[in-house]
């Protein structure tokens, strides 16, 4: 029956898809049924049997629960079966000591994965907040940047537009050059027209007032007067010529 269970249980660790759970307790249940029905068949009518024949006189005998038949134990068997019970104790305490130290071992390994997990837990939380600060950094970067990109775009229409009207004030002003000359000129001619006449004005003025002079001058016998005024009678004529 051992045999068979640890059948069982080593196909269930070896195997990597091992079968249900109910099916294996429904194999476990029916192995114990074979089991006890090979004990009530084979083994317990020996057993009835081997008490039978070794009847010791002096020793306690008490009944067994299924029919009239008496236990009976004598000193050496007792001792066989207290020696045997004993080896087989402490091999049953040694394979219970293994395998508690063995529970012990796995448990040790598994508190030391457990907190190898719980560090790493920890660590991918610390590390999902990091990513979670991160991808909010980066949201507010792409949103100053798309505000950027809008400026940068108002400011190069701006600069187109001024770029324009720098163009046709320099159209305009390079028209206003080429009509300047002309302009110029023309002012020219008539300052010098205004000078001229004034000059003119100034001297037949200035030839009125000599006439007016010499006219209403007293005449001389003089030499001298004489003199001058022929000399300024001439001047006169040539002025006027």
């Amino acid at each position: 029956v051992i045999d068979e269970i640890l059948r069982v249980l080593r196909l269930i660790k070896d195997t990597k898809c091992p079968p249900r759970a109910h099916e294996i307790l429904q194999e476990l249940r029916d192995i114990s049924s074979m089991a006890m029905e090979h004990f009530d068949e084979k083994i317990l009518p020996a057993l009835k049997q081997s008490i039978c024949t070794s009847v010791v006189s002096g020793v306690s005998s008490y009944e067994l629960p299924g029919g009239s038949l008496m236990i009976s134990h004598s000193p050496s068997s007792a001792t066989s079966i207290y020696g045997h019970h004993s080896i087989t104790h402490d091999n049953f305490n040694r394979t219970i000591k293994k395998v508690f130290l063995k529970t012990k071992k796995n448990k040790m390994s598994f508190l030391t994965l457990q907190g190898r997990i719980t560090k790493l837990r920890l660590r991918m939380k610390r590390q999902a907040c990091q990513i979670r600060l991160q991808n909010k950094k980066m949201q507010e970067q792409s949103k100053k940047i798309h505000e950027q990109e809008q400026q940068i775009s108002d400011m190069k229409r701006h600069f187109e537009e001024w770029e324009q009207k720098i163009g046709d004030l320099t159209a305009e002003l390079s028209r206003a050059r080429e009509d300047s000359p002309k302009t110029d000129s023309i002012d020219s001619c008539k300052r010098k027209r205004m000078e001229l006449t004034k000059r003119d004005s100034s001297t037949k003025e200035l030839q009125a007032k000599k006439r007016k002079l010499i006219v209403e001058r007293k005449t001389s016998t003089d030499a001298k007067d004489v003199k001058f005024k022929e000399f300024m009678s001439k001047l006169l004529k040539d002025s006027s010529d």
